[in-house]
């Protein structure tokens, strides 16, 4: 556990989420929570047919045990505070729509969701809200630093949307705001998609 310099009270974790000795030591290291983003997450583009098992267990392992596990040890550590909110990232794929080579990483998505809303039920009675959020493509490193696609494909694809551009990660990051804050107290077991239009 590090004490962040730059934020008072702010803590940086370092830790592999699919270990659940390093889940374990980080609950023991916290306060209780108000509120709790998950956003760790990995992509992979592989057809179908060509989709393996190790790969399918490394892709769930990260983006969808890896977070539930989190908020699970967290909430059996007494570690979510009552009327705290938990946020998911999700994805249009896998809530919403799909894409050729994507089955893995939408099964994920798609996963999350299906948690989201039945932990939404369980977690009602203490006042404690579960949502996740749905973006479509993002501006972020993951789209800049491509070695597998065009500067004209991703112009292309950029036409599909009715906005005529991906989301910047600040767009996405005040959903979420949103979400943590008292402007959604009456919001639980939702998905909100951000895919302009």
């Amino acid at each position: 556990l590090v004490v962040c310099p730059v934020l008072t009270g702010a803590y940086m974790f370092a830790a592999d989420l699919t270990k659940s000795a390093n889940l374990e030591e980080l609950a023991a290291s916290i306060e209780p929570l108000d509120g709790l983003v998950n956003c760790a997450g990995i992509g992979l583009t592989l057809p179908f047919k060509f989709c393996g098992e190790e790969e399918l267990k490394r892709v769930m392992a990260i983006n969808f045990f890896a977070p539930v596990l989190l908020t699970q040890t967290l909430v059996k550590r007494k570690k979510i505070s009552k009327g705290a909110s938990i946020v998911y990232m999700a994805s249009i794929d896998g809530t919403v729509t799909g894409h050729i080579g994507n089955s893995m990483y939408s099964a994920t998505k798609g996963a999350i969701l299906g948690s989201v809303r039945s932990q939404a039920l369980e977690m009602a009675s203490r006042g404690v809200r579960v949502n996740c959020v749905s973006p479509a493509r993002v501006n972020t490193p993951l789209i800049q630093n491509r070695n597998n696609i065009s500067e004209e494909q991703v112009k292309a694809n950029m036409e599909l949307y009715p906005m005529k551009r991906y989301a910047e990660p600040e767009e996405i990051a005040y959903y979420i705001i949103y979400l943590l804050s008292d402007a959604s107290t009456s919001t639980t077991g939702s998905n909100l998609v951000i895919d302009g239009g």
